[in-house]
């Protein structure tokens, strides 16, 4: 389930940074790394793109890994969706590098091109300080109940996922009359119980929060209340005019968030 991972790199990433995101894929179970560099102006006489890719294959080895590389041209998001389809690859991760809101809408992001584009799940690791705690991961799961939790359920009991604590977050909106906003709480009390009692035997910890508001903001200001290490959420598949404004909640946490986050796509 996570064990093969495909890294995309644009040759900017330090070492430390590559490093970094080996370290925390261990908390993944992750075994095999393919680093991929998709260039635009074409393959040919490659040499230092070739010679970089060696480089890190070489810092994936000694950290345990079985690496390989890969070095395509064309469009970054378009190949790297293509090359985690055709080499059947578990996932994709990106180490995370925040943009001001000016490069976002005019230069764009390749991380959430592919966010969008992938059927793949989509990894975004953030530089931020390892867990005090190193005995495992704290989680914490936005949910809404639909469709995602049957995605998402397989990632979260995943054996290889280092991880203690648990929190399952819901964010709604207010139900228009006090009788309905009571009904409303009781299913969000009860769907969070049936979900304790489905991972209760995956975690040594869980916690159940439901609050009201906007899911990007709450989740994100939830996460960073309980030191979480990783952001785990479900990928919508239907878009709106509004959505294509405002951004989904998988596009913006990402950006929002301190920690790390795993987008899941439906299936």
């Amino acid at each position: 389930m996570f064990h093969k991972a495909l890294f995309p790199l644009n040759f900017k990433e330090p070492d430390t940074r590559i490093e970094e995101m080996l370290a925390f894929l261990r908390n993944f179970g992750t075994k095999h790394v393919v680093f991929l560099h998709v260039s635009s102006f074409g393959v040919g006489g490659s040499t230092k793109a070739e010679r970089r890719l060696r480089e890190v294959a070489d810092i994936a080895s000694e950290h345990g890994f079985e690496p390989r590389v890969l070095l395509r041209n064309g469009s970054a998001a378009s190949e790297i969706v293509r090359v985690c389809g055709e080499e059947e690859l578990d996932f994709i991760c990106f180490s995370w590098k925040r943009k001001s809101w000016i490069q976002r809408s005019v230069l764009g992001s390749t991380s959430r091109d592919v966010i969008r584009l992938s059927d793949s799940p989509v990894f975004v690791k953030k530089r931020m300080p390892p867990s005090s705690d190193e005995g495992g991961m704290t989680v914490v799961y936005g949910t809404d109940f639909r469709a995602t939790d049957a995605n998402i359920s397989p990632y979260l009991r995943f054996s290889g996922l280092t991880a203690k604590r648990l929190w399952l977050v819901h964010v709604g909106s207010r139900a228009p009359d006090p009788e309905a906003e009571h009904r409303r709480v009781q299913q969000v009390e009860s769907n969070l119980a049936r979900l304790s009692n489905e991972f209760a035997d995956n975690y040594e910890e869980i916690n159940e929060i439901a609050t009201v508001g906007t899911p990007r903001r709450e989740i994100v200001r939830h996460a960073r209340r309980v030191g979480a290490d990783l952001i785990v959420l479900g990928k919508s598949d239907k878009a709106s005019a509004f959505a294509a404004v405002t951004g989904s909640t998988a596009e913006e946490v990402p950006y929002s968030a301190r920690c790390s986050v795993l987008l899941v796509p439906r299936r």
